[in-house]
């Protein structure tokens, strides 16, 4: 396996990563501060666990099956 294997979905990992920890910090400062929590940074932490979950299965090792 190449690096170029092992480093497809990488990007998308970190944005989602980013986007969840975003989105949590914004939904605790809001909580915190006790205002209605939006719907858009919770829509924020959902897409942002779709796309880490995607560059997970992305970066995940290719099986040979012949």
């Amino acid at each position: 396996m190449n690096q170029a294997n092992r480093s497809r979905g990488v990007i998308a990992k970190i944005f989602g990563a980013i986007m969840i920890i975003l989105g949590s910090m914004n939904c605790m400062l809001a909580w915190r501060g006790s205002f209605q929590i939006s719907e858009f940074f919770v829509l924020l932490i959902v897409a942002g666990i779709a796309l880490f979950c995607y560059g997970a299965i992305r970066t995940s090792p290719e099986e040979d099956v012949s």
